[in-house]
């Protein structure tokens, strides 16, 4: 049994991707001179996916014990006769998210038989997947009436939000309407990873490294002092630009 295969199938075609459906299938080859009994296959799926289901046991005998669940495929008791292969196949989901570049791992481990003979370790190709940020920003203040006075202070508020299969690792630049507002205090940061760096350049406050898993907005808030004197009907603007992540996708 030794020269027994698996191999793997992305059901949905092209790159593999969180949520995708992979078929697996193993082979067992009986390639000695007589039929190889009480043969067990053991196969834990990789840690990256889930649903195991879909099992389906073909010219392996009659009196095998299917005992697998959601996470590993337990099958006992099969009979595999020389020239006819025992084919079991199975399939399971992608987790998503998944963060871009993790690696989908998978071997069977195939006992020998009651007859003896060596066993078998058939491993499916590495898989690779490709996960996607989709990022999306939006930007308010506290000034409801959208009227300040000099030497208010304006609490400012970015959320950056991920509607995508894959984290993403992005940054900002706010550039400051200077010398309207004078130079803004210590960004704080929820839900951004905790790896977030900041510095500020008149007129640019910028922010990097900051990690954002879908589902999961990360918020930066920050405050700015109205400068004093100022004209009366001066307007205030301020824009931020989002960085596309560095795993890929769209231009927020």
């Amino acid at each position: 049994l030794s020269t027994s295969t698996k191999t793997v199938t992305d059901l949905n075609a092209g790159t593999v991707e969180p949520g995708d459906t992979l078929q697996y299938t193993v082979t067992l080859i009986n390639t000695g001179n007589g039929q190889a009994t009480g043969v067990d296959v053991d196969d834990v799926v990789d840690t990256n996916v889930e649903n195991l289901s879909n099992i389906t046991i073909a010219n392996c005998g009659a009196s095998f014990t299917n005992s697998s669940s959601a996470v590993a495929v337990n099958i006992d008791d099969l009979t595999v006769e020389v020239g006819s292969n025992c084919t079991i196949t199975y399939t399971v989901t992608v987790k998503t998210p998944l963060n871009e570049g993790s690696t989908i791992n998978n071997t069977a481990n195939i006992s020998p038989s009651d007859e003896g003979g060596p066993g078998g370790e058939p491993s499916a190709p590495e898989q690779t997947v490709d996960a996607t940020p989709e990022l999306s920003v939006v930007k308010a203040h506290n000034q409801e009436d959208g009227r300040v006075n000099p030497g208010d202070t304006i609490n400012y508020t970015i959320t950056i939000s991920n509607s995508g299969n894959g984290s993403g690792t992005t940054g900002f630049t706010d550039t400051l309407p200077v010398p309207s507002l004078d130079s803004p205090g210590t960004i704080t940061f929820v839900g951004c990873g905790g790896t977030e760096t900041q510095s500020f350049t008149t007129p640019d406050l910028i922010a990097g490294n900051l990690t954002v898993e879908p589902g999961v907005d990360c918020v930066a808030t920050y405050t700015a002092t109205v400068a004093s004197p100022l004209n009366d009907g001066t307007i205030i603007v301020n824009t931020v630009d989002v960085d596309p992540a560095s795993e890929g996708g769209n231009d927020p």
